[in-house]
């Protein structure tokens, strides 16, 4: 039988290679407007509108503790039929992989692809979303 393979976009967080399952919605966009909303969750960086959708930004540079990403770029997904961003240093490539494995001694986004000689670690919306508490 064949072993299901699963999809995914990767992209760069300063030097740091991660990935996300792909989506019917992942595209890499110049995300130059961000409409901050006051007293929010600081890993939220606001909304923005992209292709007649509105976009909730996500830092994940906050959320995994880096230097803040000072780039407009962004990478788009669908997550509950709504949408979503994360601003990233660089967009990279889509890629198959047969195998995830995990890494005990992370306490966040424990899975991860291996791409040669290093880890891909694989930013999963569930926990995103139980961190930043999008929803309940």
């Amino acid at each position: 039988m064949p072993k299901k393979l699963d999809k995914f976009v990767t992209f760069k967080l300063h030097d740091q290679l991660y990935a996300i399952h792909l989506t019917t919605a992942s595209q890499f966009f110049s995300c130059e407007y961000i409409l901050s909303i006051p007293k929010l969750d600081d890993r939220l960086a606001g909304i923005t509108y992209h292709n007649g959708q509105l976009v909730t930004v996500l830092r994940m540079d906050k959320l995994l503790g880096l230097e803040p990403i000072l780039s407009q770029r962004a990478l788009l997904f669908n997550y509950h039929d709504e949408y979503y961003a994360f601003l990233v240093s660089a967009g990279q490539d889509t890629l198959t992989a047969g195998n995830i494995f995990r890494d005990h001694s992370q306490k966040i986004f424990k899975t991860y692809l291996k791409n040669k000689s290093s880890r891909i670690y694989i930013l999963n919306p569930e926990e995103i979303f139980s961190a930043v508490k999008i929803y309940d």
